[in-house]
């Protein structure tokens, strides 16, 4: 008898970073700034706010989220006091992008209510998109695919009236994960197809990577392994190039997989092993508990079943820490199946 593993999907989505401000722009009087222009204390506190968000970035980069969030907080109350609504906005919608990476959805379509709010009145039509393109990527984490899909579609009509062709591609991205999730994948392929064209013109490596895992994905999705792996290996060569660590780490987790359904188990455990230890380096604690997860899988397939055990615990601690009750449901699961089987193998 063979175990396998109990399939946990792993959706990468697309949307734009941190967003930072020039030191002109903290300089800058704002047409949105409410305070008199002449107050040197407006000023001082808009230079305050330009100094939280920019350390929030420099936090997020670092992998230290819970900083960075503590930053963007501090930005948005501040910059609501002073009346300054191009700052409230930056740091809303940064605060609502570390919310989702952490998976604290109702904390981030709070902050993305605010951020839309405030692009609308404001007129930032490519900001207004971003945002819609933020709300959707958090409907689709909580399976409201029709939801994801209408505000998806409002982002990308607005940034083709716009000529937004960089946003255009971040959109027809996460269109796909919708129709991929929805289970239609042809459409998730033509979508996929589209955002690779324009991420390719528009010269955004670490993006090309993700669409080209994800497509990969769609690959293996139809048995067919050996067409992933190339696919794979540029994405990983792309997002390395990029210096860009997620995609680098989703990049080698799914070349992983793929060798591990392949049965190439030493090329599956060093790739994995890779993605852990980056997912680590960057505070990735969902990316962390699947990678625990499916290395359990690979080290029981090599035939080592103490350490697929304790892999498997400390995947079902992480998802459990992190309240992703279904990954941590077929974690589980996979662990009763294992003591079962070895227990009844032994008897034997």
């Amino acid at each position: 008898m063979r175990i396998c593993r109990r399939t946990v999907t792993v959706l990468l989505l697309i949307a734009f970073p941190i967003v930072t401000l020039s030191a002109q722009t903290s300089q800058s009087k704002s047409r949105n700034v409410r305070t008199s222009p002449r107050s040197s204390t407006a000023v001082a506190s808009r230079q305050n706010i330009f100094d939280l968000i920019r350390l929030g970035a420099r936090a997020d980069d670092r992998g230290d989220r819970r900083r960075a969030l503590a930053y963007f907080g501090q930005a948005v109350t501040l910059a609501h006091r002073s009346g300054d609504a191009q700052l409230e906005t930056t740091a809303a919608y940064n605060a609502a992008l570390i919310c989702a990476k952490t998976n604290s959805y109702d904390q981030a379509m709070t902050y993305y209510s605010r951020t839309l709010a405030l692009t609308r009145v404001g007129g930032d039509r490519r900001f207004e998109a971003r945002t819609l393109n933020g709300i959707a990527i958090l409907n689709l984490h909580l399976e409201e695919n029709a939801k994801a899909l209408n505000l998806s579609r409002q982002a990308l009509a607005i940034q083709r009236q716009i000529g937004d062709s960089d946003g255009e591609s971040e959109t027809l991205a996460n269109i796909a994960s919708v129709y991929k999730q929805m289970g239609d994948k042809e459409q998730a392929l033509v979508y996929y197809g589209q955002a690779l064209l324009l991420a390719r013109h528009e010269n955004r490596p670490a993006r090309v990577a993700i669409l080209l895992s994800n497509i990969a994905l769609m690959h293996r999705g139809f048995g067919e392994h050996r067409r992933a792996v190339p696919l794979l290996e540029e994405a990983l060569l792309l997002a390395r190039s990029a210096r860009d660590a997620e995609a680098t780490a989703n990049a080698l987790y799914s070349l992983g997989s793929t060798y591990h359904d392949l049965k190439e188990y030493e090329s599956a455990r060093g790739h994995v092993e890779q993605a852990l230890r980056l997912r680590r380096e960057i505070s990735d604690r969902k990316g962390e508990a699947l990678a625990l997860y499916e290395l359990a899988y690979i080290n029981l397939h090599m035939g080592d079943d103490r350490r697929a055990i304790e892999l498997l615990r400390e995947s079902i601690k992480l998802f459990q820490r992190l309240g992703v009750a279904d990954h941590e449901a077929k974690a589980r699961a996979g662990l009763a199946e294992v003591l079962e089987y070895l227990s009844t193998t032994k008897k034997n």
